[in-house]
């Protein structure tokens, strides 16, 4: 395993969390519009399916940038999906706060992390993750609220051990129907959904998101558009 999205598309516990993910996502930026949306984290797969936002960047793919410092305009995404790359970072603070940012007023800011409070936290040597940041629910639900971000929703996945046996995961299934009504603070993965309310909007560019330079027209980077 190479990196935390190898573990996600190649283990068993990794793939069951990314897939329950992928449904949540789908299930809830069907009904967001706007004019553009971010994927940061996670670029093999696309999270933004059934998204009705046409324009659609993906960081690492279409944007050669650290998620610290973006060159996107203020208030200019619509829709931000934040996949498990906090686990990579250490100053996820800084992340949330640029992501806060960029985030065009009643924008919405997805972000899914893997959980400190998890078994898989507990078994992370044995599952090869002990290199990566792992974050609770209150780290994550404290910085959105210092950056005034609302929090509207959310949802907790996955409370089996790391197995690395598809018969044994599912034999543990008991597992994750209890963990759901019983205890959903311990799950292995959670995905937090806040939104930017702002009482005096902004006007907003029509230009392309890209922040300009002061000496040229054009963006300060290729990128190219990712409609899918």
């Amino acid at each position: 395993m190479k990196t935390l999205q190898d573990w996600f598309l190649t283990s068993p516990v990794g793939k069951y969390i990314l897939r329950k993910e992928r449904d949540f996502y789908t299930n809830n930026v069907k009904n967001i519009f706007g004019k553009f949306s971010l994927q940061i984290g996670m670029d093999k797969t696309n999270l933004l399916l059934g998204n009705k936002i046409v324009n659609h960047y993906n960081v690492t793919r279409d944007i050669n940038a650290l998620a610290q410092f973006l060159p996107i305009a203020n208030d200019s995404i619509d829709l931000i999906v934040l996949s498990h790359y906090l686990e990579e970072h250490n100053d996820y603070k800084q992340i949330i706060k640029e992501c806060n940012r960029i985030l065009a007023p009643n924008g919405k800011l997805i972000i899914s992390c893997l959980n400190r409070h998890s078994l898989i936290y507990f078994f992370r040597n044995k599952a090869k993750l002990d290199k990566y940041y792992f974050r609770t629910v209150t780290e994550i639900e404290q910085a959105m609220r210092n950056n005034k971000l609302n929090i509207c929703g959310g949802k907790f996945f996955s409370y089996t051990p790391p197995i690395r046996s598809n018969i044994k995961l599912r034999r543990l299934e008991i597992f994750n129907k209890m963990g759901d009504r019983w205890f959903p603070t311990f799950a292995n993965s959670f995905t937090i959904i806040a939104d930017k309310k702002i009482i005096n909007h902004t006007l907003r560019m029509s230009n392309p998101i890209f922040k300009q330079s002061s000496t040229n027209t054009n963006p300060i980077m290729n990128t190219t558009c990712n409609k899918n």
